[in-house]
């Protein structure tokens, strides 16, 4: 699935690149170091199981681990010696959910709880690729430069550019 906007070029899902840089025959290096992070166009698909007004529901999760899993092992049968996989933003502390999405605190919860589960799954789903595999917690780097903004040297979290 990709993202497209009129007259604008497509934005494509992780899947899509790994997919497609295996096609071209890029060569590796035993040097070489894959980063695969998603971003919200490949979370965006599954995240209906987060619906605001429902509770959670683990097939976000489920879906998430084998959806990265599955990228990870092709990546690895291609020739990657070393994946780095960053966990899922905490999309529920982007300013825009809620002017955008919700003003719903249970519901914000909600998807927070969702994301960080599905974390748990992917990490899980990732301990069999052993060593060529490093899971990173971005969710908590970001959680804690959300609560503390002046540590990391932000004057505030709490506002996006057209949030007014």
């Amino acid at each position: 699935m990709s993202l497209h906007v009129a007259n604008s070029p497509p934005v494509w899902s992780a899947k899509q690149q790994v997919d497609n840089y295996i096609a071209s025959q890029q060569s590796t290096t035993k040097d070489t170091l894959f980063f695969l992070w998603i971003g919200g166009n490949d979370v965006q698909p599954y995240s209906g199981h987060c619906q605001f007004g429902t509770k959670y529901d683990s097939a976000f999760s489920t879906k998430m681990a084998s959806e990265i899993s599955t990228m990870v092992e092709k990546l690895i049968a291609s020739g990657a010696p070393k994946v780095i996989v960053p966990a899922i933003y905490p999309k529920h502390l982007a300013p825009g959910v809620k002017k955008y999405l919700t003003q719903n605190q249970a519901d914000i919860d909600n998807l927070g709880l969702c994301v960080a589960a599905a974390n748990t799954a992917i990490k899980a789903s990732l301990v069999h690729f052993g060593d060529k595999v490093l899971f990173y917690d971005a969710f908590s780097f970001i959680v804690n430069i959300y609560n503390s903004p002046a540590k990391f040297g932000f004057g505030h979290t709490s506002v996006c550019c057209d949030c007014g």
